[in-house]
């Protein structure tokens, strides 16, 4: 004859598996819940990423309405001076490439290519607009004027 099997056996044995599934969904509900907090704060971490850079650029736009308020125009070279400032803080960097500079580009837009005397090819002749970069990443890239090759001058000579 088999063994019986009795009811408080069976529900013991289901109490515990239950248990178990439970401290177990208990456990995954709590790293949900962790996950979601985690994206809570990266939501607002991106939500407010730029405060300190904003911070910086209060007293630049304090300067600005100052100096219209007054028609004094002096003092714009010291807020060129806090907009830097503020745009250094902030790992923002200008793009200025000088003439003779090797044309990068990854950090220069051609806007025009010119022969030019004395001037290598692919080098840079005159900026039109600044570039800035943000750590490695180009914001916006200088507007420059290159160099191209002189072109042969079409000749009737060893012509038949």
């Amino acid at each position: 004859m088999r063994d019986a099997i009795s009811l408080p056996a069976v529900s013991a044995g289901l109490l515990s598996a239950f248990v178990g599934v439970a401290s177990s969904f208990a456990v995954i509900v709590q790293g949900l819940r962790a996950v979601g907090a985690t994206q809570a704060e990266a939501a607002s971490a991106r939500k407010y990423a730029l405060e300190s850079f904003a911070e910086g650029l209060l007293p630049v736009l304090d300067s600005l309405e100052a100096a219209l308020k007054t028609g004094d125009t002096s003092g714009v070279e010291l807020t060129l001076k806090q907009m830097r400032s503020a745009l250094e803080k902030s790992s923002v960097r200008e793009v200025d490439p000088k003439p003779g500079e090797r044309f990068d580009p990854h950090r220069h837009q051609a806007m025009a290519a010119v022969e030019a005397a004395g001037a290598e090819p692919n080098t840079v002749v005159a900026t039109m607009q600044k570039g800035y970069v943000l750590h490695d990443r180009v914001l916006r890239p200088a507007l420059v004027t290159v160099a191209k090759a002189a072109a042969d001058p079409i000749s009737d000579k060893d012509l038949d």
